[in-house]
């Protein structure tokens, strides 16, 4: 069967490098500017893929910073070593060193070793646990990807923050698909919260959808109307294909969006965090990837 929690690894990637890395950037205490994501797969090193991995320059230092982060649902005491790995694989592959950071998503509280130590060397990184950041903290950032993001983060008045962050959200996303693909990546994620937040904004969405609207998001929500068919035929046959499917459709879904909202290739792929062939090949299918 596929595993859950790589879908919530996959909304979770999606939000930290939507709006040019603004989430990432961060959440590991930087700025920068003209962030290039890498290819996160490493050939020599057998199911080695990093969660996300992305360089840009530094706004305080006007270097270049490499960042990777790791989105962990669950405590792994071995992270240290696995980011000794990754170290050693991004400076073979893309010639240097990035700042590590791990991203705690799990319910309870983190247990993870905040250093690896060895006699020869000591490793540090950045480990955040979203469960200990104030909401209103990634709702100030004010893009899309922070506030869908802000929902695993602690809400003190949670009535209040719903209704707030879903008009931001609604805000941010004047097409319906483009507002669809959001409350795509919201329902992934608050399968990561408990139930009665899950509820409340389930019942504030439907409070201000109009009927037609709530037709074309059940195509693609995540949580109460199914997951997409693409999704659902992977669960039940136990094939990867499936889940791949239904994050392609999402992922094309976001980038038609920013298309119908005037966003030129380019930006389209930064937004999106995928190459710009990626992003013709949505848009001009029948025509060679040609710009336009």
């Amino acid at each position: 069967m596929i595993s859950g929690p790589k879908l919530y690894d996959k909304a979770a990637n999606i939000l930290l490098k939507m709006d040019e890395g603004t989430l990432l950037a961060h959440l590991a205490g930087l700025r920068w500017r003209g962030v290039v994501w890498l290819d996160a797969k490493m050939p020599d090193y057998k199911g080695l893929y990093c969660d996300v991995l992305g360089r840009g320059t530094n706004l305080d230092t006007d270097e270049d910073e490499g960042v990777h982060c790791e989105a962990q649902r669950d405590n792994d005491l071995k992270i240290g070593e696995r980011l000794l790995t990754y170290g050693g694989a991004t400076l073979k592959y893309h010639g240097f060193l990035p700042l590590h950071l791990v991203l705690y998503l799990g319910a309870g509280p983190c247990t993870m070793p905040r250093r690896f130590e060895r006699k020869q060397y000591t490793i540090r990184y950045l480990l955040v646990s979203a469960r200990d950041r104030d909401a209103e903290e990634f709702y100030a950032l004010g893009t899309l990807g922070a506030v869908i993001f802000s929902f695993l983060c602690n809400i003190r008045d949670r009535k209040t923050y719903v209704d707030k962050a879903l008009r931001r959200i609604r805000e941010l996303t004047p097409s319906r698909r483009l507002r669809a693909h959001a409350y795509n990546l919201l329902g992934v994620i608050l399968q990561l919260r408990d139930k009665e937040l899950q509820t409340m904004v389930k019942q504030n969405i439907r409070a201000h959808y109009a009927e037609e609207d709530l037709k074309i998001i059940e195509g693609t929500f995540l949580w109460e109307f199914g997951f997409e068919k693409g999704v659902d035929k992977g669960r039940e046959e136990g094939r990867e294909e499936g889940f791949e499917k239904g994050v392609e459709k999402a992922r094309r879904d976001f980038i038609l969006g920013l298309k119908a909202e005037g966003f030129d290739d380019e930006r389209i792929a930064r937004v999106v965090g995928v190459p710009v062939s990626t992003v013709r090949a949505v848009l001009y299918p029948l025509n060679g990837n040609a710009e336009h």
